[in-house]
């Protein structure tokens, strides 16, 4: 693009934003990352918060969705079962069942890419 002060060269990020850091709470909070999520053993609020480290894209403008499928992941590939992208980081669930569960989310920056 030409300007008054010359050329200006728009490059998007070809690198995906970083995966969220996701802070999961149900009977007791865990924070680590690495930790394995025990499954839901009976009905109660389980709580997801997320947030994604992004340093291009102001932080009130990251989307997030996300995904919950019953049984161990992986995660499908594919657009189905993903929620509507918006701007809240957090998601809560009731599960109306027992079992092991996989929830998954995805930020998404101001270029479109999808973490």
């Amino acid at each position: 693009m030409g300007n008054d002060g010359g050329l200006t060269r728009y490059r998007p990020n070809r690198l995906p934003p970083a995966a969220p850091l996701i802070n999961v709470r149900s009977q007791r909070q865990l924070t680590d990352q690495t930790a394995t999520v025990p499954e839901v053993t009976e009905r109660g609020l389980v709580s997801f918060k997320f947030r994604a480290v992004d340093f291009k894209t102001r932080p009130d403008a990251i989307l997030y969705r996300h995904r919950l499928i019953r049984g161990p992941g992986p995660i499908p590939s594919g657009e189905e079962g993903w929620s509507v992208p918006d701007s809240t980081p957090e998601f809560e669930w009731n599960p109306e069942q027992p079992g092991t569960w996989t929830f998954a989310v995805q930020s998404i920056d101001r270029d479109a890419n999808l973490s």
